[in-house]
C-alpha cells in the first residue's frame, strides 16, 4: 500500500465543517416546509386573515393617539416629551391584541414543519444512504461515534436532541463551528458525527447560502415597509379628516 493510500485510511472521512452543515440543513428544509405550509393551511389561512385584521385595527388605533398628540402639540396642550407617554397605551393596547394572532398563525405551520423535520432527517439519516437529500449533494454522511451506521431509535433521538440546539437561540448548533470534530450540542447527545467525503463547499453552494441568509431579512424588511406605509396612510388620514 502506498503512503497516500495508507494516509487515507488513517484519516478516513473528514468532519463536516459548520457552513457545510448549514447548507445541507438550508436545502433539505425546502421540502418539509412547502408540505408544512400545505398541510398547515386550513388552520394557517383564518388565522392569517384574523392577524391582518387585527393588525389593521392596531394600526387605526396608533394612527388615531399619534394624530391627537400631533394635534395637542401644535395646540400646545402638549409637549415634545409628552409624546411617548401619550402614544404608549394605545400601542400597549395594540400589541396585547397583536400576540395572540401572532401565535395563532405561527403554531399550524411550525408544528407540522417540526413533525416533518423529524421523520424526514430521522428516515434518511437512518436509510442506507445514511444522510438526507441535502447532505447526499454535499457529499455528507451522518454515522455513530464509532463510524457505525444509525438505527432508527439513534437518529430519531438525534432529532429529538435537537430541539436543545434551538433552545439555547443556536448556541448549540454553533458548536459544530469548533474543530477537529465539528459536533453540535446535539451530535454530542445522541452520540452521532457528521462526516463529508471532501472539505469545504462546492462553488454553487456560497451563492445559495448567501440567499438563504438574505431572503428572511429581506422578507421582514419588506413586511416592515409595508406596515409603515399602511401606518403613515392612516395618520394622514386621522391628522387631515
Amino acid at each position: 500500500m502506498t503512503a497516500p493510500m495508507q494516509e487515507a485510511v488513517v484519516r478516513g472521512p473528514h468532519a463536516a465543517g459548520f457552513w457545510q452543515r448549514a447548507t445541507a440543513w438550508s436545502l433539505d428544509a425546502l421540502v418539509p416546509g412547502l408540505l408544512a405550509l400545505v398541510l398547515s393551511w386550513p388552520l394557517l389561512a383564518p388565522a392569517l386573515a384574523r392577524l391582518e385584521a387585527v393588525t389593521d385595527a392596531g394600526l387605526h388605533e396608533l394612527a388615531s393617539a399619534m394624530a391627537e398628540a400631533l394635534h395637542a402639540q401644535i395646540g400646545g396642550s402638549a409637549g415634545l416629551a409628552d409624546l411617548p407617554l401619550l402614544l404608549l397605551p394605545p400601542t400597549l393596547q395594540a400589541a396585547a391584541r397583536l400576540s395572540p394572532a401572532v401565535w395563532a398563525a405561527l403554531w399550524p405551520p411550525l408544528l407540522a414543519f417540526v413533525v416533518l423535520l423529524v421523520a424526514w432527517f430521522g428516515g434518511f439519516e437512518a436509510s442506507r444512504a445514511q444522510a438526507s437529500p441535502g447532505k447526499r449533494l454535499l457529499g455528507l454522511r451522518v454515522t455513530g461515534a464509532d463510524g457505525d451506521r444509525l438505527g432508527l431509535g439513534q437518529a430519531l433521538v438525534r432529532q429529538l436532541a435537537g430541539s436543545l440546539s434551538w433552545a439555547t437561540l443556536n448556541l448549540g448548533h454553533l458548536m459544530a463551528l469548533a474543530g477537529p470534530e465539528h459536533r453540535a450540542l446535539h451530535d454530542r447527545l445522541a452520540r452521532t458525527r457528521v462526516v463529508a467525503a471532501r472539505r469545504g463547499l462546492p462553488a454553487w453552494a456560497w451563492p445559495w447560502l448567501l440567499f438563504a441568509m438574505l431572503a428572511p431579512v429581506a422578507a421582514a424588511g419588506w413586511l416592515g415597509s409595508r406596515t409603515a406605509a399602511r401606518l403613515q396612510y392612516l395618520l394622514e388620514q386621522a391628522f387631515w379628516y
